[in-house]
C-alpha cells in the first residue's frame, strides 16, 4: 500500500464519492441513513480527517483500493473529531444524520472493548472500487495490515456493520470478537486479528 500524499480537494472529493459508491451497494447504516450526495459528503469529511493524520491509504498508485488505519491514540484528536461533527452538522441535512446516529446508538464502540491494550492496529476503512473487487485487492490489503500487526507486534481489530465483509475479514485470518444485533436491525461485527495466535 501507499500512503496517500499532495491530494487536491478535487482529488478528496474524487475518493469520498469512490467509497460512498462501494459502501451505497451493500445494505448498513450508510445505505439505510444517507442518499449518494449525503454519503459524498460523509465520506469526504472522513477522507479530509485521514488525510490531515497521515493515515489514508491505497492500493497502489491506481488507487484500486484504500484503507484507513492508525496505531491506538494515533488518529484525529478528539478535537478534530468534534469538528467533524459539526462539519457532519453543515454538509448533511439533519434528518439524515439522525437516521446515522439511530441506526447505531445502541452499538458499543470497539474501541472500548480494547481500551486496556497499551497499543493496537485500528482499521477504520477498508473499500475496494467496484470494478476492481473479486479481484483480489481486499485480500492484498488485509495481507498488509497483518504484515504491519506482526512486525509492530500488535493486535488488528476493527467492526463492521456487513456479514459479508465480516465473513471476508474471517476468511483473512481475522477472529469474530462481537456480533451484536442492534435496535435498528443492524448487525455489528467487531474482529481482531491477534499476532499470538496467528
Amino acid at each position: 500500500m501507499i500512503r496517500l500524499e499532495n491530494l487536491s480537494k478535487e482529488d478528496i472529493h474524487r475518493i469520498a464519492n469512490t467509497i460512498a459508491e462501494a459502501f451505497l451497494c451493500e445494505d448498513g447504516m450508510i445505505t439505510r441513513s444517507l442518499n449518494q450526495k449525503e454519503a459524498s459528503a460523509y465520506f469526504e469529511i472522513m477522507i479530509k480527517e485521514a488525510y490531515k493524520v497521515n493515515s489514508l491509504y491505497a492500493t497502489s498508485e491506481k488507487e484500486e483500493g484504500y484503507c484507513i488505519y492508525w496505531h491506538k491514540g494515533k488518529g484525529p484528536s478528539t478535537w478534530r473529531e468534534i469538528l467533524a461533527f459539526f462539519t457532519y452538522m453543515k454538509k448533511i441535512p439533519m434528518q439524515s444524520l439522525q437516521k446515522l446516529v439511530v441506526s447505531h446508538h445502541d452499538w458499543t464502540d470497539y474501541e472500548m472493548q480494547f481500551q486496556n491494550e497499551k497499543d493496537y492496529l485500528d482499521v477504520y476503512l477498508v473499500v475496494v472500487k467496484k470494478e476492481y473487487q473479486g479481484q483480489g485487492y481486499f485480500m492484498q490489503i488485509m495481507n498488509e495490515l497483518k504484515q504491519i500487526a506482526q512486525k509492530d507486534q500488535v493486535m488488528m481489530i476493527l467492526d463492521t456493520d456487513s456479514e459479508l465483509k465480516a465473513q471476508k475479514y474471517m476468511h483473512a485470518g481475522m477472529e469474530l470478537v462481537t456480533e451484536k444485533i442492534l435496535e435498528s436491525g443492524l448487525h455489528m461485527y467487531t474482529l481482531k486479528y491477534d499476532i499470538l495466535k496467528a
